[in-house]
């Protein structure tokens, strides 16, 4: 028989894996006990990898409503770090919650799987800005210019900007919010990646048109008169 910590070590290598292959993790804990860390690690791992997760309390049946007030609560305060995930109760003995927890499941995956508009993307941005600029840093400003998806399962948006590096963390998870609140996305991770937009002039030479050394001549003429 293998010592415990090596069967835990075992159990959550066969739960990664099966992570790793599935479209939407529902982690189903008894609603008798409470969260452990065990638990909130593997939360942790399926969003870390990009996995929309789901979080179910079962055997509800056998709780009182102010025990049922207390689970809730005990399981909100531990998922601060990630309260986009849902939550839900449910009773597999007596069959209650079962069609919320499947329809949670649907919108989880549509949310990671859905393409967006780059200019439905672009129009969330100027809203979040123009609702709250990004803050000075230094004697400049962070600026983010526009939006587009990366990729999908789970969602990625590529913000192209200036001063990008600068911008505080505190402020990335706003626009991620912001995008969040917007889209509609429901438990799902997003992912934000930032990008320095490169000057399309940088290192070119300063060569005139045609038109402008024409200009050019005839303003030096006009100075020698």
């Amino acid at each position: 028989m293998l010592p415990r910590v090596k069967w835990e070590k075992f159990s959550i290598s066969q739960s990664l894996e099966a992570i790793k292959k599935s479209n939407v993790v529902i982690h189903i804990l008894d609603a008798v006990e409470p969260l452990v860390d065990q638990d909130m690690h593997l939360l942790g791992l399926a969003l870390s990898i990009g996995k929309p997760v789901l979080l179910v309390a079962n055997k509800i049946d056998l709780l009182n409503k102010e025990e049922l007030s207390n689970l809730t609560d005990h399981i909100f305060r531990k998922l601060n770090f990630a309260k986009f995930v849902s939550v839900t109760l449910i009773s597999a003995k007596e069959g209650k919650g079962l069609k919320e927890l499947l329809n949670l499941a649907e919108e989880a995956y549509l949310s990671s799987s859905k393409d967006f508009d780059t200019s439905a993307l672009n129009k969330i941005l100027n809203e979040a800005i123009k609702k709250q600029p990004p803050p000075l840093v230094g004697r400049f400003r962070p600026k983010l210019r526009y939006a587009h998806q990366g990729g999908k399962n789970p969602p990625l948006f590529i913000i192209h900007g200036n001063n990008l590096k600068k911008l505080p963390s505190s402020y990335e998870k706003y626009i991620e919010n912001y995008f969040r609140e917007h889209l509609k996305l429901r438990s799902t991770p997003l992912f934000i990646e930032l990008r320095e937009s490169d000057n399309p002039y940088k290192d070119k030479p300063n060569t005139l048109t045609g038109r402008q050394k024409k200009k050019r001549k005839r303003m030096i003429k006009r100075t020698k008169k």
